[in-house]
């Protein structure tokens, strides 16, 4: 994609961090390669998002079951130490959304995470951790408790083994609980290149659970001047000696992002992942909404 020198000198004083060490990235006949996407964001500001997800079971591609939700979550900036973090309050005001395949206790968890995720970013607005996960999985540890002494699984050790999972390794119950403000915010802190794509070795999980080696392309699509949004597509899939054989993995996600606080408008993922047999697509789409 090619952007002339003058609207490459707008995003970067509207909205990037250029990546330049020895001159003046502003002066004329040195244009930086590569910026840092970032928040520019102030201390009380709030901004509103809403997640719409889709997400479609195939056998033998005849579409068998299909699962909808949607969420709606706020977002308060508590706190900001300019060039170090941001401190963010998640919190969901609306969802119909499961997060362990329990009325009971998706309704428990969901009123806590209504008091809010208490987050903390890097200077560039990238997801670091929460600071009160710990309480949140003592009381989902309590939580299941109360539930297996009133015999609430019986009939359902599925669920309760799944449960588990969570409860013994708390990385994975914190990672389940911050998917979406990652995922919404996981290109904060990323260097991008205006005149090339950048590619990297990653990898992705496979149908039964083992990593596969995959490969990763991000770039820039363009750049709208009316509604100044730039927008940057991730795409992850296998790498090419992977794909002979029924395994299908790839994903893909677009971000358009605002020029001039960095806070993203519009978010889509499309995340495939395939056996031959079974497929899996799931499909979210996290839109900026007014209050």
């Amino acid at each position: 994609m090619n952007l002339s020198p003058l609207f490459t000198r707008l995003l970067l004083i509207l909205l990037f961090f250029p990546q330049a060490v020895a001159a003046d990235p502003f002066k004329a006949g040195d244009e930086p390669e590569a910026v840092i996407l970032r928040g520019l964001w102030r201390s009380g500001e709030m901004i509103r998002y809403e997640l719409n997800e889709t997400v479609r079971i195939y056998h033998q591609e005849q579409l068998i079951e299909t699962r909808e939700n949607s969420s709606l979550v706020h977002i308060d900036v508590a706190a900001h130490t300019p060039g170090q973090r941001y401190v963010l309050i998640w919190q969901l005001r609306e969802t119909n959304a499961s997060l362990f395949d329990d009325p009971v206790l998706d309704r428990h968890m969901h009123s806590l995470i209504a008091d809010g995720l208490v987050i903390e970013t890097d200077g560039f607005g990238g997801i670091r951790q929460s600071t009160n996960i710990d309480e949140l999985f003592a009381h989902f540890q309590l939580a299941v408790a109360e539930l297996d002494g009133a015999r609430h699984w019986d009939g359902r050790s599925d669920i309760r083994e799944q449960l588990d999972l969570y409860l013994r390794d708390p990385a994975l119950f914190e990672a389940l609980l911050m998917r979406d403000i990652r995922f919404i915010f996981g290109l904060h802190g990323v260097e991008v290149r205006f005149d090339a794509e950048f590619t990297y070795d990653t990898w992705q999980e496979n149908p039964w659970g083992e990593p596969a080696a995959s490969q990763g392309r991000l770039f820039i699509t363009g750049y709208d001047e009316q509604s100044r949004l730039l927008t940057v597509v991730n795409q992850v899939s296998l790498k090419p000696e992977l794909k002979s054989g029924t395994l299908v993995l790839r994903e893909e996600q677009t971000y358009q992002i605002a020029a001039g606080t960095g806070w993203p408008q519009e978010v889509r993922l499309f995340d495939e992942m395939g056996d031959g047999e079974f497929r899996r697509v799931r499909e979210l789409h996290v839109t900026r909404v007014p209050f």
